[in-house]
């Protein structure tokens, strides 16, 4: 059997299995929260710790404002993932601020977590 019939055949079984198996991970479309609420974590980043993934990411109104605030999702299987709430508000600052982008990574050097982002004032983007 040719190498291109082999990788066909691989795919579609791939294909079958994850249309019959409800536990796979879709990765097209919207992908909701386990209250079947579309999720809202914008260019953000997922950390695994002890057996959990966080997912950090902008919190948008209707997909579009940028709110200043990060939100947060956890899950046990990348699959199913509940609303955590806002970790990080910056919307009673003086002046409208975005977040972009948040990162979070882990610091050997301090043992604690950090966060990172894109900070802008409302109409003063800086590159």
């Amino acid at each position: 059997m040719s190498k291109h019939k082999i990788l066909s055949v691989l795919f579609v079984s791939c294909v079958l299995f994850c249309t019959v198996k409800a536990d796979c991970i879709n990765p097209q479309g919207i992908i909701n929260d386990v209250d079947g609420v579309k999720i809202n974590a914008h260019g953000g980043t997922i950390v695994p710790y002890n057996g959990k993934y966080y997912w950090f990411g902008e919190k948008r109104t209707n997909g579009v404002k940028n709110e200043g605030k990060v939100q947060l999702y956890i899950s046990k299987n990348l699959k199913d993932w509940s609303n955590a709430g806002v970790v990080l508000d910056l919307s009673n600052l003086d002046g409208e601020y975005s977040i972009e982008r948040p990162k979070v990574i882990y610091n050997n050097k301090t043992n604690k977590y950090v966060m990172w982002f894109h900070l802008e004032l409302h109409g003063k983007y800086n590159t």
